[in-house]
């Protein structure tokens, strides 16, 4: 479970890293953009992210523990 989380944030770092660079290199006003990208990310992204990660969750074995 702790890939799936490393990926998105990954995902996100790297999303980030490239719209710093390309503001400081091409224009500043493409940091107005950076909104616009990371409201497209939650309402698309994130819900399909989340209903993969939750039929992964599903999937798992679960552990039948007895007492002693």
């Amino acid at each position: 479970m702790r890939n799936y989380r490393l990926a998105v944030i990954g995902i996100a770092l790297g999303m980030a890293a490239i719209f710093g660079v390309l503001a400081l290199t091409v224009s500043g006003g493409l940091l107005l953009l950076f909104p616009v990208l990371l409201t497209a990310w939650f309402i698309w992204f994130m819900p399909l992210w989340r209903r993969r990660l939750r039929r992964r969750a599903r999937s798992l074995p679960s552990w039948q523990l007895t007492p002693e």
